[in-house]
């Protein structure tokens, strides 16, 4: 089971002294309830470089609760206040990490074997705060953390933390926070385990997206443009394990096709056979995640179209949507077997050291403004004679072409912005409008051709599968005039190096 973790954190000097919990949580509003002390001993295990804590994720057994994953926040939070981290909790009776804990931890530890790095006490005294109608708002406890690591003598710190509960703010309790400000709290980011490990856990993780330079080289721009999307792949693969939801997948696969034009892009300042091998190995991860993504988006899409079109029979739909969900989990089992798969680990190493150290030709030494516009220019050229090769009647070919092209021209005006500016930010505003126009008539086009092997199979559902499809044909219509209209729009941007054409 996965939730969201919302907290704030802070950190108190062993010489000061804690204000009352209880009037502290007051000066919020609403009600104050004081709950019932516990006392929690946990086992955190990483690996022998803390590889995890260095991610922010933690893999923990404890005594209230079992074997829990911790993981961060790919996207970040909308609230600079918090720490955000998705908590899964796995069923174990054992005392050794389960295999399930093991997966989600892998993309972090790469084949790393995971061992006991701190036990953690904590005598924690919790408050419960409610807003004035009885709602949740927070729950705020004070922790007094004993630690204790391998041979070292144990030694003790205290930390308060507030937990969010769904859908509030920090702004809500934003007076506890200058309470504790006032008595001499210091806000951290941190989680218990990084304080209790040390600086070697707050060390950076293995992917770090470098800055740029204001006169960068091209492979300045070539290493945060990869190092970029390894990092967010890295994020958001575990999420995908879980299951839950289709973001996690999206972003994934997202985050690969990012990369694989990163290649494409770059390619003439890169080493050819490098380059070309990895894009590969990218491309069968990429699938697998593309085949569970694009389930996910057959049930989204007809979803939608079931609740606004009210005279669609709800039993038949129903059915349907039960067959595409349980080819969805298909997809997914299938993805897990590859992710759980030799041939992925070696990717995920090839990945981080693509986005520490990418191999790059020796042009790719000179600066940037030298050679950079040129390869955004390259695809815009592209996209643009292609949508102008297209007759009044454009087939689906047709236009699967262009958002394809229109794809990488978007990727590649995004990995040149440290160089080219406005005009880079430009193009990809307008790529984003049309990639999305063009995606949407692609959703209901490949639809409509899976509604028809569906029907095939399972001619029961060949009526309701008949009805949809022709939903996804007026839908198709509206993306497709859409398109055109965008384009009028977006076609005479012009870029540095290149007139309109």
């Amino acid at each position: 089971m996965a939730g969201l973790e919302r907290e704030i954190k802070l950190e108190f000097d062993d010489h000061l002294s804690l204000p009352d919990l209880a009037d502290v949580a007051a000066v919020a509003g609403g009600s104050v309830s004081v709950l019932e002390e516990r006392l929690l001993d946990a086992e955190y295990y990483d690996t022998a470089d803390l590889r995890l804590t260095r991610w922010g994720c933690s893999l923990r057994f404890r005594s209230d609760g079992g074997w829990m994953v911790k993981l961060p926040e790919p996207a970040g939070n909308d609230d600079s206040e918090l720490l955000a981290r998705t908590e899964v909790r796995i069923p174990s009776d054992g005392k050794s990490p389960p295999a399930e804990a093991l997966a989600l931890v892998a993309p972090f530890a790469r084949g790393e074997a995971l061992q006991p790095v701190a036990s953690i006490q904590t005598t924690r005294q919790p408050v419960r705060i409610d807003d004035p109608q009885g709602r949740s708002v927070a729950e705020l406890v004070e922790d007094h953390v004993r630690v204790e690591l391998p041979d070292q003598p144990p030694w003790n710190f205290r930390m308060v933390e507030i937990e969010l509960a769904a859908g509030r703010r920090s702004t809500e309790v934003s007076p506890i926070i200058k309470r504790y400000h006032r008595a001499g709290a210091r806000s951290v980011w941190r989680s218990k385990l990084a304080r209790a490990l040390g600086p070697a856990a707050e060390a950076p993780p293995d992917v770090v997206v470098p800055p740029v330079s204001s006169s960068p080289t091209a492979r300045e721009v070539i290493h945060a443009a990869i190092a970029r999307s390894v990092q967010s792949h890295l994020l958001n693969l575990p999420i995908a394990r879980v299951g839950e939801g289709s973001e996690g997948v999206h972003q994934a696969r997202v985050a690969l096709r990012r990369l694989r034009s990163d290649l494409r892009t770059f390619g003439p300042l890169l080493e050819p056979t490098w380059a070309t091998e990895l894009s590969s190995e990218v491309r069968w991860l990429g699938d697998r995640l593309g085949e569970v993504r694009d389930a996910d988006v057959r049930i989204m899409v007809l979803n939608q179209l079931v609740e606004e079109e009210p005279s669609i029979e709800s039993e038949q739909a129903r059915a349907l949507l039960d067959e595409l969900k349980v080819q969805r989990d298909v997809a997914h089992a299938n993805l897990l077997e590859a992710m759980d798969s030799t041939r992925c680990t070696e990717l995920l190493d090839h990945l981080v050291d693509a986005a520490q150290d990418p191999r790059t030709a020796p042009q790719a030494d000179d600066p940037a403004e030298e050679n950079i516009p040129t390869l955004v220019n390259r695809p815009w050229r592209k996209l643009r004679k292609a949508v102008g090769r297209i007759g009044p009647e454009p087939s689906y070919a047709d236009f699967h072409r262009i958002r394809i092209k229109a794809k990488r021209c978007r990727y590649a005006a995004e990995a040149v912005e440290p160089v080219m500016g406005k005009p880079a930010r430009r193009l990809t505003k307008a790529m984003k409008r049309i990639q999305n126009s063009l995606g949407d008539l692609n959703d209901a086009n490949v639809i409509r051709a899976h509604l028809a092997t569906t029907a095939d199979q399972h001619e029961e559902l060949g009526f309701m599968a008949g009805e949809l499809s022709g939903l996804l044909v007026a839908r198709a219509g509206h993306c497709e005039a859409e398109f055109l209209n965008l384009w009028t729009k977006t076609r005479n941007i012009e870029l540095p190096g290149e007139g309109t054409g």
